[in-house]
């Protein structure tokens, strides 16, 4: 190994250690923006040395990112101006810092000087707290329209909107009620809601979650499309079932995600916390924490992954790894309410990163300008894509 790169280790490792000081991370981060070849030595570290070290960057160099995008895009995809080194090696530094820690090596010389995905391209604001409230009467409530305090009452239980955006269910007794209501929300929504057990649930964009408005009976179970994130309250006597198209997932109290887009072709249930049942079609499979189950039509297979890139959307960002661009741009049209064609074969190319949700279109398809062989064209709403 030559000084440079044992330098680079001896400062990840003080990273790990807690004992860098503001020379050693100025140091590692020139490292990062640096464009000159160096030799992957993501394979020297640890495990806990790579997301310790990832972490402490992104958080030293974030709002530095934001600074120089909002100087460098402030007319975002308007013209063909070039994109200064500099902006490109941070934004390659963030993004990938986040995935592998020598991740960009891997993809800095997708930021050539060639043509890349595209260059104009109108600017779409990305998605937020948005969702429709359907109560059993079927009467609709447009949540984002409404200000916080008690929207309904639902047989024995109050239906209000606390302060943050919430939704949550305060059961009256135990008196029994058959009302279902629904929460759903569009593209480029999402939005929070509390059972009248306690138990959280975020959903992500075009997705609806289908509940009683107060469990009664020797259960608990909820309808889900789209994809959903739950906290479960325990309650021995009264197992939670989550109920999607080609599965049922059933839990006593424990942390997981459920996605079940109909284009992705498969349910993906992870687990974060406790433990959970998956049955389809006479298969059951117990998951374990950081295990996920991907239920097909030739069945149930289980396999280890990273839980924290699985459930990203619902602390703000995108994350792929390794993610081919129809699944990229799967993500982004749901988040930014837009449709996607694909016209004929498209890339083989990959991308590994992670993205705030919290940016506009065009500054994520400035990240995605690493698919440079792939060409886009705007009409409307609706984005055509081509090799």
């Amino acid at each position: 190994m030559d000084d440079k790169n044992a330098r680079i280790l001896s400062l990840i490792d003080k990273f790990d250690k807690g004992l860098a000081t503001d020379e050693d991370v100025q140091e590692l981060e020139t490292w990062f923006q640096s464009f000159e070849d160096h030799p992957n030595i993501t394979d020297k570290l640890t495990t806990g040395q790579q997301q310790k070290a990832k972490a402490r960057l992104f958080q030293r160099i974030d709002k530095t990112i934001e600074t120089r995008l909002a100087e460098e895009y402030h007319s975002p995809l308007q013209s063909n101006k070039s994109v200064s080194l500099w902006t490109k090696a941070m934004v390659a530094a963030s993004v990938l810092i986040i995935s592998t820690l020598g991740g960009y090596l891997l993809l800095n010389k997708s930021f050539e000087k060639k043509q890349a995905i595209a260059t104009t391209i109108t600017d779409f604001a990305p998605g937020g707290n948005k969702a429709i409230l359907t109560l059993g009467n079927g009467k609709q409530i447009i949540l984002n329209d409404v200000q916080h305090g008690e929207l309904a009452s639902q047989g024995n239980t109050i239906v209000r909107k606390a302060t943050d955006g919430t939704v949550s269910y305060d059961q009256q007794g135990d008196g029994k009620s058959n009302i279902r209501n629904t929460l759903s929300t569009p593209r480029g929504g999402q939005y929070g809601l509390v059972l009248s057990d306690g138990t959280k649930v975020f959903l992500n964009a075009a997705s609806s979650i289908s509940y009683p408005a107060s469990f009664t009976e020797n259960y608990r179970e909820v309808e889900v499309t789209g994809e959903a994130y739950f906290e479960v309250a325990h309650d021995v006597r009264k197992p939670f079932r989550v109920k999607m198209s080609t599965q049922m997932v059933e839990v006593l109290g424990t942390h997981f995600n459920v996605n079940t887009y109909q284009n992705t072709g498969a349910s993906r249930t992870t687990l974060l916390e406790g433990s959970v049942a998956i049955t389809t079609a006479g298969q059951a499979k117990i998951l374990k924490p950081g295990q996920q189950a991907v239920v097909t039509k030739t069945g149930i297979a289980v396999s280890e992954v990273d839980v924290a890139e699985v459930t990203a959307w619902k602390d703000g960002f995108f994350d792929f790894t390794d993610a081919d661009i129809q699944t990229v741009m799967r993500e982004l049209s749901r988040w930014y309410d837009l449709d996607v064609v694909f016209e004929g074969p498209q890339t083989k190319e990959t991308f590994t990163g992670r993205i705030p949700r919290s940016w506009s279109f065009a500054k994520v398809m400035k990240i995605m300008e690493t698919f440079k062989s792939s060409h886009v064209r705007l009409e409307g709403r609706r984005i055509m894509i081509r090799q």
